[in-house]
């Protein structure tokens, strides 16, 4: 098992959230059995997204796949995100 942690600096939560949303097949087509969603308590425009994959394999191609490289820069993912992978 691995757990993707991506947490983003975005410019509109609702905007980024619409997007987020709008990945779920792409989520199921690379494996993720289960993801939520988290905003930062003390500043709402930073964001946690924690997925969970069967390999590390399926959660590195999930992270530089085209659609969701694209999703990000359409949802106003600010500056560089903090990506981690556990297994």
């Amino acid at each position: 098992m691995a757990l993707l942690a991506v947490q983003h600096t975005v410019d509109d939560v609702g905007i980024w959230r619409q997007i987020y949303d709008s990945l779920e097949e792409v989520q199921r087509d690379w494996g993720v059995i289960d993801a939520s969603v988290h905003q930062l308590a003390n500043a709402p425009d930073v964001v946690l997204v924690i997925r969970h994959f069967a390999t590390v394999a399926q959660a590195h191609g999930f992270l530089t796949s085209r659609e969701v490289q694209a999703a990000m820069k359409q949802a106003g993912v600010r500056g560089v995100s903090r990506v981690e992978i556990y297994v």
